[in-house]
């Protein structure tokens, strides 16, 4: 039983023929599909590079796995990549889909929706696995109506859909099982592409003997455009140091407008508070960050789940984010601040410096909620999922053996 897995990821391939992710899409994170296939098929961006390129990051390859790699092309508004490319992304498409029995296909993406459109003229079984909300993503309005448009529309052909939130994105693009009710060959879950396991989590913080600088931290793998929120973690920390709080701030992740931030910090004078720690690849690197630090803060524009905050609120953080997409279903609402209210963050952390049991509180309840999405919970959910898509692929190919006699 083949399955075929669109990413969107940006894989890389050195000599020896081993694949590489600089995040996220290591081996682990295909071990969850092994679990009920036999065999993945994961088609996603894909670059040749030297040995030394791939220093840092995760291999993505091992037993089980085979990769289709696409032409890299890079963000949603690059239209003369996706034009230029688009006769070889076509040609690709087609040859491999024919080896795959079923497909999951984890969207919005450009070039994930590309291949489902020919995977769709098959009419071999497919899921979705929904991970953010498009009206809110990157791009500008009328590509993220695109985006969205095209996700309401297909979400209903899909034959199984999981949405990483536990309400939100459901209303938002509901799927055929919702509407119509759940059958053998149209079915729904809910889980986050998060894995935490039991021994990543600590107890919760002390702050009532709090000394020191006050360290803020935000992790986001992309520093690709604003979405994330990284202009207005500066902005509360350059505020907060102006009014005589001793703040120290750690912002993770890399991408294009990283030398931009740095610069802007410079010309603020906050080289010395701001610090840009870079993209760190594995899951415990940025464990280790996140322990170091005393406040997760997260003015993101759109979420479908952030991974990063649940893991934040794993070891214990106090979490202030943005009521935006599935971050209201992870922390109340006084722990959310509209993303782009630079005081409303102040105001906020501010209080809570002088209220260090109400810091206490918040630790205590992130840990709690963190606990509903351990490893063991959400691979049960994804494991029942994902062999509802294969029974169903199998009665197919049954079906269809039986035809062909």
């Amino acid at each position: 039983m083949n399955v075929l897995i669109y990413a969107d990821a940006h894989l890389y391939k050195t000599g020896d023929g081993r694949v590489w992710a600089k995040t996220i899409y290591g081996y682990e994170f295909w071990k969850r599909y092994l679990n009920i296939f036999d065999n993945i098929i994961v088609m996603a961006r894909m670059q040749e590079v030297h040995f030394s390129k791939t220093e840092g990051f995760l291999e993505s390859s091992g037993a089980g796995v085979s990769f289709i790699g696409l032409p890299m092309v890079i963000g949603s508004q690059n239209k003369i990549g996706y034009i230029t490319n688009f006769p070889q992304i076509v040609k690709i498409v087609r040859e491999s889909i024919k080896t795959a029995d079923c497909a999951i296909f984890r969207v919005p993406a450009v070039m994930g929706y590309i291949v489902l459109h020919y995977f769709i003229k098959t009419g071999k079984p497919f899921s979705l696995e929904i991970i953010i909300n498009p009206f809110n993503a990157a791009g500008n309005k009328l590509e993220r109506q695109i985006m969205g448009d095209y996700l309401k529309k297909v979400v209903g052909k899909a034959n199984g859909v999981s949405y990483v939130t536990q309400y939100y994105l459901q209303k938002l693009f509901p799927s055929y099982a919702s509407i119509h009710g759940d059958s053998e060959q149209y079915f729904e879950s809910y889980y986050s592409s998060i894995s935490i396991k039991s021994n990543y989590f600590t107890a919760s913080r002390n702050y009532m003997n709090h000394a020191g600088d006050f360290k803020i931290i935000h992790v986001a793998n992309q520093m690709n455009n604003e979405v994330k929120g990284h202009r207005v973690v500066i902005d509360v920390t350059n505020r907060l140091r102006e009014l005589g709080y001793h703040i120290q701030t750690y912002l993770i992740g890399d991408g294009t407008k990283r030398r931009e931030y740095e610069e802007y910090v410079c010309s603020i004078g906050l080289n010395e508070v701001i610090h840009f720690v870079g993209l760190l690849s594995s899951a415990e690197e940025v464990r280790k960050w996140l322990l170091n630090a005393d406040l997760f803060l997260f003015p993101s524009k759109a979420e479908g789940l952030p991974r990063s905050l649940i893991e934040a609120m794993a070891v214990g953080l106090p979490c202030i984010s943005t009521p935006v997409d599935g971050i209201p279903e992870l922390l109340p609402a006084d722990c959310l601040i509209l993303p782009m209210d630079t005081e409303g963050f102040v105001k906020k952390i501010i209080a809570l410096l002088n209220a260090p049991e109400c810091l206490n509180e918040m630790s205590k309840q992130n840990v709690s909620k963190a606990k509903d999405y351990e490893e063991s919970i959400l691979q049960h959910r994804r494991d029942i999922f994902y062999d509802r898509l294969k029974k169903l692929a199998l009665k197919q190919a049954r079906d269809k053996s039986n035809r062909n006699i």
